[in-house]
Formats: C-alpha cells, sequence, structure tokens
C-alpha cells in the first residue's frame, strides 16, 4: 500500500472498481484519464483518504458525488460541468476538506447558498461565473474560496469582495 507519495495513473482509461481498491490508500491519486464513472467504482474510490484527481470526469451524479466525498482530503473534479446539489451532505459533516473544480457555471443563488455552508475550501480556476449578488452569500458562510486566475474576475465582483471585506475568498 502506498501511503506518502503520487500515483499517477493519467494513462488509465478505465478502471474497475476491483482494481481501484488496490491503488486506494492516503497518497495522491492521479486519475486523470478516466472521463465516466459509475456509483461502484465512485464508492470505492470514496474510500480513498489522500488527494484524489479525476480531473477527465465531465458528469457527476448526486450519488457518484456523495460516494466521492467520503473520505479524501482534496478533490479535483476540474471537468466537471455542474455539481449535483444532492451530492454535497457529506461535505457538510467534513471540514478539512478541498474541492477543486474549474468553475462554477451558472452559480444560481440557491447553489451559491449551499455551497457556502460547508466548512470546507474550493478552489477555483476560474472566477468568470461569480457576480456580485453570488459574492454577498458567499461571503457569509464558513466556506473558503480561492479563485486561481485573477484575470477572470470581473472587477464589480473584486470591487465588492474588497468592499465586503470578505476574508473566506482569495483571489
Amino acid at each position: 500500500t502506498l501511503t506518502t507519495d503520487t500515483l499517477s495513473l493519467n494513462h488509465v482509461k478505465e478502471i474497475t472498481a476491483n482494481s481501484a481498491k488496490e491503488i486506494t490508500g492516503e497518497h495522491t491519486l492521479e486519475l486523470n484519464g478516466i472521463s465516466e464513472l459509475n456509483k461502484e467504482l465512485a464508492e470505492v474510490l470514496g474510500e480513498h483518504k489522500g488527494f484524489l484527481m479525476l480531473d477527465n470526469v465531465t458528469d457527476v451524479t448526486s450519488s457518484e458525488l456523495e460516494s466521492l466525498t467520503k473520505n479524501p482530503t482534496k478533490l479535483s473534479l476540474r471537468s466537471v460541468k455542474s455539481l449535483p446539489l444532492g451530492g454535497l451532505t457529506n461535505l457538510e459533516k467534513r471540514e478539512n476538506v478541498t474541492l477543486r473544480l474549474f468553475a462554477l457555471k451558472r452559480l444560481s443563488e440557491v447553489k451559491a447558498t449551499r455551497l457556502s455552508r460547508l466548512p470546507i475550501h474550493i478552489v477555483l480556476d476560474s472566477g468568470s461565473s461569480l457576480t456580485t449578488s453570488t459574492i454577498e452569500i458567499l461571503e457569509r458562510g464558513p466556506a473558503r474560496f480561492t479563485i486561481k486566475d485573477p484575470d477572470s474576475v470581473d472587477p464589480s465582483v473584486r470591487r465588492k469582495i474588497s468592499e465586503l471585506d470578505a476574508k473566506n475568498i482569495t483571489i
């Protein structure tokens, strides 16, 4: 069992749940070649306790997301287009977890409210979907947000973050 390093299997396009059981642990597990999940695979990968990278997965169901967020300390889903709200329940009870996404496309006020209540760190590559009204919502909760690309954030949103002195939103 690998415990501290990185296991990079980005060349793997498909993996069975049984095979996945053999590679989970507490290390960084890179499975960026996988583009589709199923419930059984998501359940096994959710047992991984380290950093889990699934950056080529584009769609995730609520039950798959629920499974994936059980144990990993960091979960990267940078190709996921839409985050199902129903899959966030495990994250409501977990702290010291980082969820990395490319962007939150179509970030409604309902979704912003739900995300802001999570006691986790959410890293966004792009802040292009953030608006002044969603920033006001995100600023109120315990969730911490980091936006990696400062140029992706609208100037009015940057001003609002500054005005609110939003300590939980970093660009």
